[in-house]
């Protein structure tokens, strides 16, 4: 969720913070917060589909820093939208916002954009470091709520809607975690982290001893994720709130302000409710109340017990009790929904492993005799890989495939090389050349937009194909997304494997690592026709090309259409923006 503005109207005042020094003790992080933030480092790219080797190595430094605080972390994270699905205004918009960014960035704007498998990349990193983490049913916040004020501890997130609830711990926005400036305390205390602390008290006395009571009203009225202010303008444009609620800029600050001081007269919701109703038609009333009263439902606490899931220690396996821990509807159709889901985990437990594993491989169109002889950590990869090129508009070419398969094939030598047992002399002379390679500077740094295109396509493929495969229960192994791509780097080979085709041997030097790439890519050659990398004969005359890319470009629209219209033949259509 997230409370319209009110971010913005918190910093401008620095009286509602308390400085915090962050060590000892637990601390509960909103993961859908924490992931965003790290992933949007400064020198990330985002323009080539993301780096999840750095951003794993950012989780990692993360949580190492917090380690040696002796701060304990408890990660909840997000989960579905829930059968009603309020919040589907909020996500259409978003994701239109995130469409526009693509647009900006594939034309060389600047901007930032949450690489598509960024979120199964961190729950992947939190199983790696031992941090513990569940997901929820729907969103997070009131479990966040609840978990930090059964243990009095802080909640660490960048989300508004913490300013909102009562929090024990206080609320510590991540905007002022200063965890890359741990600063060592004077005696034997140890190090900390420097931090801001949000204070409800002080933000309440601020305005006349604000009720605590009343900030779910505050937020309801204002504007969150839930409700638009489109049904309480008639309020607002009759009302006379203190200090005015002039437009233009800072006007919604003005707002916001006011509209605090105006709540501050009132004890109770109740009462504020009734005297907000008084401003609209009667017809009106009814609805209003309902609507306000539902939403700030929102911010009640939460009945979910998250403190004893996570001391069971059971938060590995319970995959069944994490279903059921958070079965609290509104209504009989949420409940039936989530009950509908449990038995579904729990048919698919019954199927043989072989059935499940044929159930994944059927729809991605591949047999599992063309995968035994893939590493198992790979052969999920590879079998997206196949549907992928068989699948994807516009046309894999055969440069794309290969640069797709080096760079898997450097993330095996990445793995290896940590590795002394695995790694042999050869392999780790491979590395070093290979390291070599990239501190080179490449020639031709063009952003070929049909390649990304065709990339992130595949990101599209892996996603949907690590859903399909944790559905099914792991009938194949899950792969390690920290190794498996990086944007600049098959970008780059990409690039240099259509002028300088001899980078395809880049790995000759390690007899293990050859053998590997030329068993990927005959594997995936094997599920198409010969003729399916070959280059289409020339139909055309040279002045008839020119003649028709004349035309296009001065018929070419620069600007992002207002509606994107989905092909029920090609699922990806909707990526694709006219130039």
């Amino acid at each position: 969720m997230g409370v319209q503005g009110l971010t913005g109207f918190v910093e401008e005042r620095g009286v509602f913070f308390t400085e915090l020094r962050v060590r000892d003790t637990k601390l509960v992080i909103d993961g859908s917060s924490l992931y965003h933030r790290l992933c949007f480092a400064p020198a990330a790219d985002f323009r080539r589909g993301g780096d999840y080797g750095a951003f794993a190595a950012a989780v990692r430094d993360f949580f190492g820093t917090l380690r040696s605080c002796r701060v304990a972390p408890f990660v909840v994270l997000d989960g579905g939208r829930g059968a009603e699905d309020r919040k589907l205004p909020t996500l259409r918009g978003r994701a239109a916002e995130q469409l526009r960014a693509a647009h900006g960035l594939s034309r060389g704007a600047g901007g930032c954009l949450a690489p598509l498998l960024t979120r199964e990349a961190f729950v992947q990193a939190l199983g790696r470091l031992g941090v513990p983490f569940v997901q929820c049913f729907a969103e997070a916040d009131r479990e966040i709520a609840a978990l930090a004020n059964s243990w009095g501890c802080p909640v660490l997130s960048l989300d508004s809607d913490f300013c909102v609830f009562d929090l024990a711990g206080g609320y510590c926005p991540l905007s002022h975690f200063q965890w890359e400036s741990v600063r060592a305390a004077d005696g034997p205390q140890g190090c900390y982290v420097p931090a801001r602390c949000f204070s409800v008290e002080r933000f309440c006395r601020h305005f006349g001893r604000l009720n605590k009571s009343l900030l779910p009203l505050f937020a309801v009225m204002n504007g969150n994720d839930y409700v638009g202010l489109a049904a309480l303008e008639a309020f607002f444009s009759k009302v006379r709130l203190p200090r005015g609620c002039a437009a233009g800029k800072g006007g919604r600050h003005l707002r916001l302000q006011g509209l605090l001081n105006w709540l501050a007269q009132f004890a109770e919701p109740t009462e504020a409710v009734e005297n907000v109703l008084k401003y609209l038609k009667k017809h009106q009333r009814e609805e209003i109340r309902e609507l306000l009263c539902t939403s700030m439902e929102d911010y009640a606490p939460s009945d979910v017990n998250l403190e004893d899931f996570f001391q069971n220690g059971r938060w590995r396996t319970c995959r069944d009790r994490a279903l059921t821990a958070h079965l609290c509807p509104s209504d009989k159709l949420s409940m039936d929904c989530s009950w509908g889901y449990l038995k579904i985990l729990k048919l698919l437990l019954q199927m043989s492993m072989s059935c499940r594993q044929m159930l994944l491989l059927e729809t991605l169109g591949v047999k599992m005799s063309f995968l035994e002889s893939i590493p198992s950590h790979l052969q999920l990869p590879v079998a997206v890989t196949c549907y992928w090129i068989r699948c994807s508009e516009p046309k894999v070419k055969l440069h794309q495939l290969k640069a797709l398969l080096l760079t898997i094939v450097s993330g095996e030598l990445h793995r290896i090389n940590d590795d002394p047992v695995l790694c042999a002399e050869d392999d780790s002379i491979a590395y070093n050349e290979f390291l070599k390679w990239k501190e080179k500077k490449l020639q031709n740094n063009d952003f070929d937009l049909d390649a990304a295109h065709n990339f992130c396509q595949w990101q599209c493929c892996l996603q949907m194909g690590l859903y399909l495969n944790q559905l099914l229960c792991t009938p194949l192994s899950e792969p390690d997304l920290s190794r498996l791509y990086t944007g600049i780097l098959v970008h780059r080979l990409y690039q240099e494997l259509k002028s300088t085709p001899s980078v395809e041997n880049l790995f000759i030097l390690s007899q293990k690592m050859t053998q590997l790439y030329l068993l990927l890519l005959n594997t995936v050659e094997a599920t198409v026709s010969p003729e399916f990398f070959q280059k289409t004969t020339k139909t055309r005359s040279d002045s008839c090309k020119k003649k028709k890319a004349s035309i296009k470009k001065k018929t070419a629209k620069c600007a992002m259409p207002e509606n994107l219209h989905f092909c029920s033949v090609n699922r990806f259509a909707s990526l694709e923006v006219d130039d």
